[in-house]
Formats: C-alpha cells, sequence, structure tokens
C-alpha cells in the first residue's frame, strides 16, 4: 500500500510539472505564433479547402440541432443505443485553418517531457488529443455563429422574413433576376414591365438561375466566415481572452490526468463474500 501511494504520489508531482510547464509556455506562444503574420500563412494553406467547408457548416447547422433532439430524447425514453450519442455528433466540420490551429497549440504548449514516466506520457498525450479537439470546437463556434448571423442579417435586411434559410434566400434572388429579365423583354418597355410582374406574378426563376444565386451566396457566406474566423482569434489575444482559454485548456488536461491515474493506482478488488447456505 506504501509503495502505491509513493507510485501515486509520484505520478502526480509528475503531472503538476507538466502542467506549470505547458503554462510557462503560453506567452511565448501567443507572442510568437498568434500574429497576423503567421495566421496570414496558415490562411494561405487553408484557404481553398475552408471556402468548401465553410458552407458545408452553413447547410449542416440545422440538420445537426434536429438530429441531436431526436438523440436526446431517444436518451430520455430509454433506447440503450442511443445513451450517449448526442456527445459523438460533431456540430461542426473543423476548418482546415482551425485544425493547423489546434495542431500549432498542441505541439507548442504540450511538449513531451523526458523526466515523466512512460506511463504518465501515454496518457497525458490521449488527454491532450481530447482536450484540443474540444478546445478547437469551441473555438470553431463563432465560424457557425458568423455564418447563421449573416444569413439572419440577409433574410431580415433584403427580404424582410428572418427564419429563411439559405436556399430560400437563393430561390428569391434567382425569382428577382428572373422578373428583372421577363420586365427587360416586356413589349411595352422594362419600366412598364416591372410595373406589370409587381403586380402579377413573374415566370417560375429557372434552376440555372436559382443555382447561380445558391452558389454565389454560399461563397459569400464562406468568405465573410472566414475572415472573422481569422480575426477572431487575434481579438481574443488583444483582449486577453485567448489566454484564459489556454490556460483553461491545460488545467482540463491537468485535471483529467490527474483524475485517471488516481483512479487506475486506488482502484481494489472487493473481496467476494461467501454465499451463505
Amino acid at each position: 500500500m506504501a509503495s502505491r501511494g509513493s507510485q501515486l504520489e509520484k505520478l502526480l508531482s509528475e503531472n503538476i510539472n507538466f502542467a506549470e510547464t505547458a503554462r510557462g509556455r503560453l506567452d511565448q506562444l501567443l507572442r510568437d505564433k498568434f500574429t497576423f503574420r503567421n495566421f496570414v500563412e496558415i490562411q494561405k494553406k487553408s484557404f481553398a479547402l475552408d471556402l468548401f467547408i465553410n458552407p458545408l457548416n452553413a447547410l449542416w447547422l440545422f440538420p445537426y440541432l434536429v438530429i441531436k433532439k431526436f438523440v436526446e430524447i431517444a436518451d430520455k425514453l430509454g433506447f440503450e443505443k442511443f445513451s450517449g450519442l448526442s456527445q459523438k455528433i460533431p456540430p461542426t466540420i473543423k476548418t482546415s485553418f482551425q485544425l493547423k490551429l489546434d495542431q500549432m497549440v498542441a505541439a507548442e504548449i504540450f511538449q513531451p517531457d523526458v523526466s515523466c514516466s512512460e506511463e504518465l506520457t501515454s496518457l497525458i498525450s490521449k488527454n491532450v488529443r481530447e482536450e484540443v479537439r474540444a478546445y478547437g470546437i469551441k473555438q470553431s463556434g463563432i465560424s457557425d455563429l458568423t455564418s447563421s448571423g449573416v444569413t439572419f442579417f440577409l433574410a431580415h435586411q433584403f427580404f424582410g422574413n428572418s427564419s429563411l434559410g439559405i436556399f430560400q434566400i437563393a430561390q428569391n434572388i434567382a425569382q428577382i433576376w428572373e422578373r428583372d429579365e421577363a420586365a427587360s423583354k416586356f413589349f411595352l418597355g422594362k419600366k412598364i414591365g416591372k410595373a406589370f410582374y409587381d403586380i402579377t406574378p413573374a415566370p417560375e426563376a429557372s434552376a440555372g438561375k436559382f443555382a447561380l444565386a445558391a452558389m454565389l451566396l454560399l461563397i459569400f457566406v464562406s468568405l465573410v466566415t472566414t475572415l472573422v474566423s481569422f480575426v477572431f482569434p487575434l481579438i481574443q489575444r488583444r483582449l486577453g481572452f485567448q489566454k484564459q482559454n489556454l490556460l483553461k485548456l491545460v488545467g482540463a488536461v491537468e485535471s483529467k490526468s490527474a483524475l485517471q491515474i488516481t483512479n487506475k493506482l486506488m482502484k481494489t478488488e472487493t473481496p467476494r463474500l461467501p454465499l451463505s447456505s
């Protein structure tokens, strides 16, 4: 029992030292890596892929909320196969830019410590991967918020209906294009044609116009989201929030590792009682 206690004390001490060393690297990370120039270099390698991923996130948001609510209801009703599934459904597809930021944070803060035992190093590495992933999901939440915000603004500002989705907005834009085209071809001239189609239904927008409107709208939302995702961490750094987030990240890894170490070493087999005759 004494040896187990000393081993526990040793591993917990190593875990604390590892976390303190990680905290000591935060200022240098923020000073050297969370810079406009470095972010530009990362964005150059990520922009093309993120231009495709951001619209997918905008489209995935509503289905994700519906699926999550369904899974939560099924879980409450006692369907065991759905138990915990809501936590496994990704709320967003991480952009290439965010993935590279996560990799940078993990590599710069949680550098391997040769003084740690192999068992602790393996445990910490697993927890770092899990907690950095959770950190990245929280950081990328601004992308989902931006996509929703841009969609809401366009729908409310131009069509007076904030409940419209991206494809509904695209359909309205395509319909406006179709009305303008029909008015320009009106036999009494465009001005009279426009007045005519203001009171008379214009021809339905073609599939080509709808596809073009949807594509341009998705590109616009993606560009705005990419810009916000780029600037947001820099603003957080300037205001001091980024350091707080990273301190929470290190603390989460430290606490999780300490709990797992304690549970593993303190776990004892419960003696079996003899069955009474």
